[in-house]
């Protein structure tokens, strides 16, 4: 009998036109590059305690199932600014919308609007004044200060607070433009489904009707990667070639030679990981096949963990931010090639615990956080 290899599984991901109705997928369209692909099941087993002459029971009776996969994929861009990457779809059906920005905005770059400062911009006559509209997303400066930051908030008078604080005053003899990018956030509308098959080896698993929930991290020195846990349900098992499959160009960029900013301040960490904490719930229903429905996302509490050095009160006085409950601003940001750039954003952390700690010999501090803001608890963006 030949043995089945796990490196030769291929994962499909198609968002379903109807919910828990079979999308599809192929694999020319609709292949993702994951690592550790794990099929598993969640069956129920109804319990029966019949009498008949014997003290052996007549054994449990087989009732609904749902299934997950998880797995893990490392993060990278298209390699052309402002298209979805593969994973995205991925992304959207763990309650996280994307906003596609093809183009610059504006066009060219243009003039500020007086009222700025070295970390407040406010945008020219191009820019919509829709509040948080370029909320997340990366701004490129040109002119009298030039730089590059990320809009942590943006209201309806055009008014761009930065994540970073600038060489100077950001006024009309300085030009701006938003390059094209790709921006997750969160969501609580108009959550899609997914079909995924998992092909493993000359067999395939399909699960239809899946959405779940997703962690990630940003590794210092190493790749970040989201990992994806789906729930669905159970569509059939059965025997078929792997299929070709067609991924995105290029490889992952190393965490290195950016940004990671506490409150616009550098801080060195090992690494910063974010938790969506979405509860799937998948509701009992006797009219359906499974005796379930599709499963939805009913909450989500997204929290985090960062580690920096220690550094002294004079530097960033983390404690009296911790004991007073003040938000912080983090943000980070990496890569150097437009399409395989990313940045993470989250506008308002709120420290849960100060734990000291030692790194390589070095005293850190431990930080667990709460990304706090309806809709708006961290932003993550491919530019």
């Amino acid at each position: 009998m030949p043995s089945m290899m796990s490196r030769r599984s291929v994962i499909l991901a198609k968002i379903e036109g109807t919910e828990g109705v079979d999308a599809s997928p192929v694999g020319n369209t609709d292949a993702v590059l994951v690592e550790n692909p794990v099929p598993s099941f969640n069956p129920n087993f109804a319990e029966t305690n019949e009498v008949s002459n014997s003290l052996d029971g007549q054994g449990p009776i087989a009732s609904g199932m749902t299934m997950s996969y998880s797995f893990r994929v490392a993060l990278k861009g298209t390699g052309t600014a402002g298209v979805a990457p593969e994973w995205g779809k991925l992304m959207k059906a763990c309650g996280i919308a994307e906003t596609l920005t093809a183009t610059g905005v504006p066009a060219a770059p243009e003039a500020l609007a007086a009222g700025g400062s070295a970390f407040l911009a406010v945008l020219g006559a191009s820019a919509v004044g829709t509040a948080q509209l370029y909320r997340g997303m990366p701004i490129v400066f040109t002119g009298a200060v030039p730089g590059t930051s990320f809009i942590s908030d943006y209201t309806a008078a055009k008014n761009a607070t930065l994540t970073d604080t600038l060489g100077g005053s950001l006024v009309a003899t300085t030009n701006y433009q938003i390059p094209p990018n790709v921006r997750y956030q969160p969501g609580s509308t108009s959550i899609p489904s997914l079909t995924i098959y998992g092909h493993h080896d000359g067999s395939v698993f399909k699960m239809v009707g899946a959405r779940g929930t997703v962690n990630l991290t940003f590794n210092t020195a190493g790749v970040a990667y989201a990992e994806f846990n789906f729930t669905g349900i159970f569509a059939g098992y059965a025997d078929i070639a792997n299929p070709a499959a067609t991924y995105d160009l290029g490889r992952p960029v190393p965490y290195k030679n950016g940004k990671f900013l506490l409150d616009r301040i550098e801080r060195a960490i090992s690494a910063a990981s974010f938790n969506y904490g979405n509860n799937v719930v998948s509701s009992e229903n006797p009219n359906k096949l499974e005796g379930y429905d599709i499963g939805e996302i009913v909450s989500r509490n997204i929290t985090g963990q960062a580690d920096p050095l220690l550094t002294p009160v004079a530097t960033q006085d983390l404690i009296t931010k911790f004991r007073a409950g003040t938000t912080m601003m983090l943000h980070g940001r990496y890569g150097e090639t437009a399409g395989n750039r990313l940045a993470f954003t989250a506008p308002k952390i709120l420290q849960t615990n100060n734990n000291i700690g030692d790194r390589n010999g070095k005293l850190n501090v431990n930080i667990p956080f709460a990304a706090t803001g309806p809709d708006a608890g961290v932003f993550l963006t491919v530019w």
